[in-house]
């Protein structure tokens, strides 16, 4: 079922949305990596007086206050920066409700499903471009992070090992969200309420994983979000893959996407 002529068409319309968001995500990873470590020092005092700072990089470290502070939070800070997420989850989203929701938005959904192929051939094929875009894109992330980390006068930079684990991570949460993306898609008929389902659902995790530092009752619900199973600063103290959190995110993505397949193809789709 691997077409090469859709692939070729869905990399054809997404080349430079992809290229502007992998030199986003490069660049962005540079200044973060350099910078962070370089003024460990200064950052470590100031945040000392501020202690509403203190707990939203606890939020999004999802650890302990006592522990936020130091080589280990600043080399992973970078990685759940909210600009980073963002580049992250935009991309999977823009690139997965193209397909119906966009097609259909745009009144075009007729020719694309005239042509000699499959429903689910379509949907396999934009999947498999969408894969290699995304590891792209994360690949960009860890070429950044190794470059600012090479320029920055950290003491102990991070190991190269451990930044291969946390960008195999954010690739497993890149991939849980455009699950959801794939199935929202498949159930709407305007893309625009596709992306803003999508997003609602996805900030409504990276909320709840961030009210869960301050509160125990709300902790107890931070299993139902996906940033849940996102935590590079696990990875840089325990030093080990985090399988558990992986086959979570992955189990997601593909539940996700087998409904999405089966909607898309028992669905009367009509150009609207």
């Amino acid at each position: 079922m691997v077409n090469i002529g859709l692939i070729s068409k869905a990399i054809r319309e997404t080349w430079f949305s992809t290229t502007a968001f992998i030199l986003a995500m490069f660049t962005f990873q540079v200044m973060l990596a350099f910078i962070l470590p370089t003024f460990q020092k200064d950052l470590s005092h100031v945040l000392e007086n501020l202690k509403f700072v203190q707990y939203i990089i606890a939020a999004l470290l999802g650890t302990d206050m006592a522990e936020t502070i130091g080589p280990e939070a600043l080399s992973a800070m970078p990685w759940v920066h909210p600009v980073v997420l963002t580049l992250a989850w935009t991309h999977a989203i823009m690139f997965c409700t193209r397909l119906p929701a966009g097609e259909i938005d745009r009144g075009t959904a007729d020719v694309l499903f005239a042509l000699p192929v499959s429903r689910l051939g379509l949907y396999l094929n934009e999947t498999i471009a969408l894969t290699g875009s995304g590891l792209l894109l994360v690949v960009g992330g860890l070429l950044g992070g190794l470059l600012g980390a090479s320029w920055s006068s950290a003491e102990a930079p991070i190991a190269l090992s451990d930044l291969v684990v946390i960008a195999a991570n954010l690739f497993g949460l890149y991939l849980a969200v455009a699950g959801l993306a794939w199935m929202v898609s498949a159930m709407a008929d305007r893309r625009g309420r596709a992306v803003g389902v999508v997003f609602a659902i996805v900030m409504a995790s990276f909320v709840l994983n961030t009210l869960a530092t301050f509160s125990e009752s709300i902790r107890r619900f931070s299993a139902f979000g996906l940033m849940n199973y996102y935590k590079p600063l696990r990875v840089l103290r325990e030093h080990a893959l985090p399988v558990g959190d992986l086959l979570i995110l992955l189990g997601f993505a593909v539940t996700c996407w087998v409904i999405g397949a089966i909607v898309l193809a028992r669905r009367d789709i009509r150009t609207v």
